[in-house]
């Protein structure tokens, strides 16, 4: 499962939490950012199946995400606005997003923005810093309410990461249709039934 998420802050907001690279912070941080953010920002939070992640590979699915958060996001700024607006993108990491793979969605927007990446740009730039906290806790969140279909997992707790604890899990039980079968140690395990 992914989450992206976009977000702006309106011009005249003063008062910001404190937001850094979302890996550093608490969990408890992280939820008091996650449940005040729609008080100083506006956002859009996205995901992909596990079938996306699958077809599109894990970076390409990413990509989807994350346009699609984008895609919300800048509709909803112009439509309350009633103004068209070019806005920048920030986007973690080295590679640049391949939204162009997408063009039915990409090219209603893609003369609206224009991606920048930063190499840790979590912990450098407030935008991906929030983004990254808004995907992590939203995809925790989900993970933990699949744990009422799927006890034996206890993704309340493991959030589905790989624990070793999720591994036996998945050994004794077997995959759900949460799992993605191509995925390396669940492909090896399993590549017999699949």
């Amino acid at each position: 499962l992914l989450a992206c998420t976009a977000w702006i802050i309106p011009e005249n907001f003063n008062n910001l939490p404190i937001i850094y690279d979302s890996k550093k912070m608490s969990k408890i941080n992280r939820k008091f950012i996650f449940n005040d953010a729609y008080n100083f920002s506006k956002y859009s939070i996205s995901g992909t199946t596990v079938e996306e992640i699958e077809y599109f590979g894990i970076n390409g699915a990413n990509d989807l995400a994350m346009l699609r958060s984008i895609f919300c996001l800048v509709r909803y700024i112009e439509k309350k606005s009633n103004t068209n607006q070019n806005f920048i993108v920030c986007v973690d990491g080295k590679r640049k997003p391949q939204f162009e793979k997408f063009n039915k969605l990409y090219s209603k927007i893609k003369d609206k923005i224009k991606v920048k990446s930063f190499v840790k740009g979590d912990s450098k730039i407030i935008s991906i810093a929030l983004s990254s906290i808004l995907a992590k806790e939203s995809r925790d969140t989900i993970m933990k309410r699949n744990h009422i279909i799927y006890p034996s997992y206890n993704f309340y707790k493991n959030v589905g990461y790989g624990t070793k604890e999720h591994r036996t899990q998945i050994e004794k039980f077997g995959i759900t249709k949460l799992h993605r079968k191509n995925f390396k140690p669940i492909n090896t395990i399993f590549s017999h039934k699949l």
